[in-house]
């Protein structure tokens, strides 16, 4: 039996077209070379079949088969330059009670006890929504892996921010997981830390790799991920094929494995991987860029970066020139910005907004060519509010043109739905990955007499927000 669940373990994450339809279960298991009393025999353990849900981590429900509520469910938070995004992530990638607190311009560097309250808030309205979903529970409990918080900002290894976007008096210089642990009341080791670049490369490499293109894939693919809001951040993440097995001598007997499981996150020394938006820009492109604006559009001049002091001589860096702030300052000065930017992404026709956009995408595309040439990615995704189609066909048509060889990559931008969900996904699949998709043979293919013991150790049960339990 132990074995038999290792390879539909390893089938949910390699064959995700079929578990996304709700794959018919007899059909899965004949395809994964599976008994079909897999199942039965595991439900006293693992809770397998919806009449007897014991520990669930895996769900038969509706004819199909898919990882359980018991397989881990993480929460996935997003903190923008001004938005708060929350859901609860399954060990299937799916997102559920998504919530969004309304946006507040330069939250980053509010006090730390106001940001860490909006955050409070969000996770009490996802809690309070994921508690009253059965589907979400095991044993009337929600089985908590842990959260996972995607900060604009970078983080390095002991999850200590980077630059001036955090306020310099508190979460500046603090182990950003731990000042949320304590102020949610979540046990420290069920709290991590990174930025949303890097949590929105995890997640397209998760796209990538539940993609049916992803079975015939046969080498690693470089995927360079861009991060385009309040900030401008990168991620680089190699997409293993799903050919790469960690132990070779045991395909045969366990199936392939998705590569998503093996993909690695290049984060650098420091995990400061991926800071294109602190490129230095030609002054030439500049001023290129600025002749024959259209009628009420600014000039590109450097308003505003994240590694920066306010009051203090802001950079050349490509951050400075298209981040949201900057953008709405040149279409409308000492306006609101948010409803300046909704205006440019809803309205991208009208000829001020094209055409700052298309500087946006010029900027981008020469900022690049570099990484291009040194990393000769397979896909280029453009993820954030600024991820529109006339951006992407203008980095696409940018770096078209001034390649130096045929390697051009794939340009590309998330779909709404997708980029909306993807640094919250992206955030919890990266706590997913490392203690329930790498770790299946050691979850469920050891002993069967201590199946029960080991999954019930993987996550907390909770019936209330963590600083009530």
């Amino acid at each position: 039996m132990p074995e038999s669940l290792v390879r539909v373990a390893r089938g949910l994450l390699l064959f995700g077209d079929d578990v996304e339809a709700g794959a018919n279960r007899a059909k899965l298991l004949q395809r994964l070379r599976v008994p079909n009393n897999t199942f039965r025999d595991a439900a006293p353990e693992l809770g397998a079949v919806l009449q007897t849900p014991g520990l669930r981590f895996f769900d038969t429900a509706d004819g199909g088969v898919r990882f359980g509520p018991g397989a881990g469910i993480v929460l996935g938070v997003s903190v923008g330059s001004g938005s708060v995004h929350a859901g609860l992530v399954d060990a299937n990638g799916r997102v559920h009670a998504h919530k969004r607190l309304e946006p507040v311009a330069g939250q980053l560097s509010l006090e730390p006890i106001v940001l860490l309250d909006r955050i409070k808030a969000i996770v009490a309205e996802v809690f309070g929504a994921g508690l009253k979903d059965p589907a979400l529970l095991a044993n009337d409990a929600l089985p908590f892996l842990g959260m996972s918080v995607a900060w604009a900002a970078p983080v390095d290894r002991d999850t200590k921010p980077l630059g001036k976007a955090l306020h310099p008096s508190g979460l500046d210089g603090s182990m950003l997981k731990e000042r949320v642990a304590q102020h949610l009341n979540v046990r420290l080791h069920r709290s991590h830390a990174l930025n949303d670049a890097h949590a929105s490369a995890i997640g397209v490499a998760w796209h990538q790799t539940r993609h049916p293109d992803h079975h015939n894939q046969e080498h690693p693919r470089m995927a360079i991920v861009m991060r385009l809001a309040g900030a401008i951040g990168g991620a680089s993440i190699v997409v293993e094929s799903p050919e790469r097995i960690r132990k070779p001598e045991r395909t045969e007997e366990l199936g392939p494995a998705s590569g998503f499981m093996d993909s690695i996150l290049l984060g650098g020394r420091d995990l400061h991987a991926g800071e294109l938006g602190h490129l230095t820009l030609d002054k030439a492109l500049i001023d290129e860029r600025n002749a024959n604006l259209p009628p009420g559009l600014g000039p590109l001049t450097p308003f505003r970066c994240s590694c920066t002091s306010p009051g203090k001589l802001t950079p050349d860096h490509l951050e400075a020139y298209v981040c949201t702030a900057a953008l709405a300052h040149r279409i409308a000065p000492g306006e609101p910005e948010c409803p300046i930017i909704e205006d440019m992404i809803n309205s991208p026709e009208v000829p001020v907004h094209t055409r700052a956009l298309e500087d946006l995408g010029i900027l981008l595309g020469h900022a690049l060519r570099g990484p291009v040439l040194m990393l000769n990615p397979a896909t280029i995704t453009l993820t954030g509010m600024l991820a529109v189609p006339t951006v992407t066909r203008t980095v696409n048509s940018y770096l078209l043109a001034n390649k130096a060889f045929g390697n051009q990559p794939d340009v590309r931008h998330m779909d709404v739905g997708a980029n909306r969900l993807i640094r919250v996904q992206g955030a919890a699949l990266a706590i997913l990955r490392t203690k329930v998709h790498r770790q299946i043979e050691a979850l469920v293919g050891g002993s069967k007499d201590d199946a029960h013991r080991r999954v019930r150790d993987l996550t907390e049960p909770l019936k209330a927000v963590p600083w009530e339990s």
